[in-house]
């Protein structure tokens, strides 16, 4: 976790890799899984994020812990890909179980909406930016409202 904090992502993925190799049916294991994914993500090794995020999804249970953040990250990843149309499915899909009270919320629908602007589906766009606009607040709605009007 030091080289992780310290922002050193290739030690950081070596030793994650490590741990989630050695140890990867104890909880420790499948969380370091989890942060193998996004040390792979900072370095822009997008196609290893997803394979960490996956095999942590996979081995997490019924309810992990990192569940939302795991495939917020491979959503990330696929962006990296320049793969918007399945980075677009998967952020509705995830807004689609979530509580819409849950401070995650809006910010998954956002990144939906701008997945699905980038795959030319304009109306989807704005109909997850108004979404957005409706109950977000801040910085964030700001920028719904803007991407609506652009989009209109």
């Amino acid at each position: 976790m030091t080289e992780y904090n310290a922002r050193n992502n290739e030690t950081a993925a070596v030793a994650f890799a490590q741990l989630a190799d050695r140890y990867g049916g104890h909880p420790a294991g499948k969380v370091a899984r989890y942060f193998l994914g996004k040390a792979y993500l900072a370095n822009e090794q997008y196609e290893q994020a997803l394979e960490a995020f996956e095999g942590y999804l996979n081995t997490a249970g019924e309810d992990p812990e990192f569940g939302v953040a795991a495939t917020v990250g491979m959503a990330l990843a696929y962006e990296g890909l320049e793969d918007f149309g399945a980075a677009a499915k998967l952020l509705e899909q995830l807004s689609q179980t979530m509580d819409p009270e849950d401070p995650r919320y809006v910010e998954v629908v956002f990144l939906a909406a701008r997945n699905f602007e980038k795959t030319n589906s304009r109306e989807t766009a704005i109909e997850l930016y108004t979404i957005v606009n409706d109950t977000a607040t801040g910085e964030l709605k700001d920028r719904a409202a803007v991407w609506i009007a652009i989009l209109e």
